[in-house]
């Protein structure tokens, strides 16, 4: 391999690195988003449940209403904890940060491929340590469905053919990666209290 190609081949790797990290980090502001909204939704379910118990406009068993409720104030505990202890912002901002120093180093790789006479062993070597250092800062990592999205938004930089149902099906799965619990819990809190009023 050429040394303007080892160049090449650094400056693709801080592009597919900080794009595979800006999409962890939208990834994560959206969980971060969709944790609150879950939160809130349980959350007003709960303080529904007592105002039925106490409403004469329905005819609820009281117990059944007194259950669901204690099982909606667990689970809202349970999520509260998990969701507030992973520090999804804190997570997100980390990789922006780390996302946008590979950009930047990127540019200074571009600089060097347009200035044959610079591109020398020990600059690449010296450049290779930067990039590793820059990598390492962030303590965080992008997740694979965050490197597969990137892949599937710029295939041919991969080698492979643009391909509509690969992003389509890359960018359902990167959504629904982290955040289907959220979904599925919100769901069971809503067909419960259905099911109850229902009784």
């Amino acid at each position: 391999m050429t040394i303007s190609a080892e160049f090449t081949d650094l400056r693709n790797r801080a592009w597919t690195t900080s794009g595979s990290r800006y999409n962890a980090s939208r990834r994560l502001r959206t969980r971060g988003k969709l944790s609150l909204a879950a939160i809130a939704l349980i959350s007003a379910i709960g303080v529904a449940v007592p105002m039925l118990m106490a409403s004469r406009s329905f005819s609820v068993h009281g117990s059944d209403l007194a259950l669901y409720s204690s099982l909606l104030s667990l689970f809202i505990l349970v999520v509260a904890i998990i969701e507030g202890a992973a520090g999804f912002d804190a997570k997100a901002y980390a990789l922006f940060r780390n996302a946008e120093q590979l950009n930047a180093f990127r540019m200074k790789v571009n600089v060097v491929l347009v200035d044959a006479a610079s591109q020398t062993i020990e600059r690449l070597d010296r450049m290779i340590a930067e990039y590793e250092q820059i990598k390492a800062s962030c303590a965080l990592n992008h997740e694979v469905v965050d490197f597969s999205l990137f892949k599937a938004k710029n295939p041919t930089d991969f080698g492979l053919k643009a391909n509509g149902w690969r992003t389509f099906f890359s960018s359902i799965f990167w959504g629904v990666y982290s955040t289907w619990w959220l979904a599925l819990i919100s769901m069971a809190a809503v067909a419960g209290l259905l099911r109850v009023l229902a009784a």
